[in-house]
């Protein structure tokens, strides 16, 4: 469905590879979810508000 290798896959869920934008997309479109909280997230994180998401 998501058009991404199955051995990408299992090598992200393991731990080795970290998925680039591009695969993490294509996943969360397969999956219908979102997997990264995106740029907001991460500029709260750094602002010390991590818990306001």
């Amino acid at each position: 469905m998501s058009h991404v290798a199955h051995s990408t896959v299992a090598r992200v869920l393991n731990g080795e590879v970290l998925p680039d934008i591009g695969t993490l997309t294509r996943i969360e479109d397969a999956l219908d979810v979102q997997l990264w909280p995106g740029p907001a997230a991460v500029r709260a994180a750094a602002s010390g508000m991590g818990d306001i998401i």
